[in-house]
């Protein structure tokens, strides 16, 4: 005779929901009720409050005991910066219209003259207009800056490659395509 599939509770549903729905990263908030359960528990003399709090809040018992000892050490908390929905990261150049206008000017010079233009160009270009600094004489620096302008010039919708008929740098066909709108 087969058994019926049994039909999840509520609390399995509830429990799955919250699951999926919070961040992989502690906030903030998240932190602050750590503390306040876990000073709860203690105040009410339970013992292995640390415990039961990251087993009420669903959470690794390490990572409440380490919220609470940096809480005790330094008498508050610190929590890392939530990465962008892209996960891209921060540059060392901020992205800016005045930015874009400097870079879509620069870029449009060279392929007048048909010069392939590459993101160490644009570099370069940015450091002799004191708008990034790196040190030419260490490989390091020169790398990260390098690294730095590619994203930068990503997020301004640039992409790498060759066009069909053209060199280097280019502007994705949505933004031509808004461009040639106006």
């Amino acid at each position: 005779m087969p058994s019926e599939p049994t039909q999840p509770s509520d609390v399995d549903r509830a429990i799955a929901f919250v699951k999926r729905s919070r961040s992989r990263y502690v906030i903030q908030n998240e932190i602050l009720d750590m503390i306040i359960v876990n000073v709860t528990l203690r105040q009410d003399n339970a013992t292995a409050s640390t415990r039961t709090t990251a087993r009420l809040l669903r959470r690794k018992p390490q990572l409440v005991q380490q919220v609470w000892k940096e809480f005790v050490e330094k008498g508050s908390t610190t929590t890392k910066p939530q990465a962008p929905r892209d996960m891209s990261l921060r540059t060392r150049l901020p992205v800016t219209s005045d930015l874009a206008k400097i870079i879509q000017d620069f870029v449009r010079q060279r392929r007048q003259g048909r010069y392939r233009t590459v993101a160490k160009d644009v570099a370069h270009f940015l450091r002799s207009q004191n708008l990034l600094e790196f040190d030419t004489e260490s490989q390091s620096s020169k790398q990260a800056a390098y690294r730095s302008t590619q994203r930068v010039l990503a997020k301004l919708g640039y992409k790498r490659g060759k066009k069909k008929r053209g060199l280097g740098l280019r502007m994705c066909e949505a933004n031509i395509q808004h461009r040639d709108m106006y």
